[in-house]
């Protein structure tokens, strides 16, 4: 006892004191402190948010993993959408063409025909196969959509004897024409070019229904040139048709005219 109390006078350690104790001569009890308890509740606490936490990790890496597996097959969709709309829609402008085509009693023309028509370099002998190409030429060197091509006849007269986008309507009224009531007619009469910029203002058609012939067949613009042989013969009309109105530039009638030209010589060879 008296060695318990001098370390307490000492300020040495002391161990907690039961509260009552020390009554009656009796030696305290003394209870070190029940840290354990509380550091396993601390643990196992831990253990369970780690736990939770690593649940929900797993939950939110499987959803993670099940939205990109979604996307990719959304993105798989996307493209074998786009692939299918772009064959049908190629598919679509084929038969466009094709019907375009069998309405204006013409072929679909194979890419790499002639670009640039010329009397040297055109070695079919049969005169519509020259005069198609002559068309071809036109369309694809300027602006113009259509095309034809007037022969004179042994009365005088204009008849078709090539063409390029036209239907049945225009073709039937312009199959003979003999009055200057059109461009075409007018260019034949003069013997010299006629350019209408706006057929739907121009006074060359007069009262007769070539200008709602024209119109209906959405012509707005139309330039034709006389060909004519160096003796001054007369042979046809080659004529060119805008869509929309139109002035050529000089570029655009020097092309014109050498076509023209072009035609004509090889009109004045032998052809069938």
């Amino acid at each position: 006892m008296p060695g318990i109390l001098s370390r307490i006078a000492r300020g040495g350690d002391a161990l907690p004191v039961r509260p009552g104790g020390g009554q009656n001569g009796r030696v305290p009890e003394v209870h070190p402190p029940d840290d354990g308890g509380a550091a396993a509740r601390w643990t196992s606490r831990a253990g369970l948010f780690n736990a939770h936490a690593r649940q929900r990790n797993a939950v939110a890496a499987r959803r993670l993993a099940e939205a990109r597996a979604a996307l990719a097959r959304a993105q798989r969709q996307r493209r074998d959408a786009d692939a299918q709309l772009r064959q049908v829609t190629a598919d679509l402008r084929r038969r466009q063409r094709a019907a375009t085509a069998a309405a204006a009693g013409d072929q679909p023309r194979p890419r790499g025909r002639l670009v640039f028509f010329d009397a040297d370099f055109c070695l079919t002998r049969d005169r519509a196969e020259m005069l198609g190409a002559l068309l071809d030429a036109a369309v694809s060197v300027t602006r113009a959509e259509l095309g034809n091509v007037q022969l004179v006849g042994a009365s005088g007269e204009l008849t078709i004897a090539a063409q390029r986008g036209f239907e049945s309507e225009f073709l039937d009224h312009f199959a003979v024409v003999d009055d200057t009531g059109s461009a075409c007619g007018l260019a034949m009469a003069r013997a010299q070019v006629v350019h209408v910029p706006d057929v739907a203002r121009s006074q060359v058609f007069g009262a007769g229904r070539s200008r709602t012939v024209l119109l209906d067949a959405g012509v707005r613009a139309v330039r034709s040139i006389p060909l004519i042989g160096p003796d001054g013969a007369r042979l046809g009309v080659f004529s060119v048709h805008y869509r929309r109105p139109h002035e050529p530039g000089a570029a655009e009638q020097r092309i014109l005219t050498a076509l023209a030209d072009s035609a004509v010589r090889r009109l004045l060879q032998t052809c069938s």
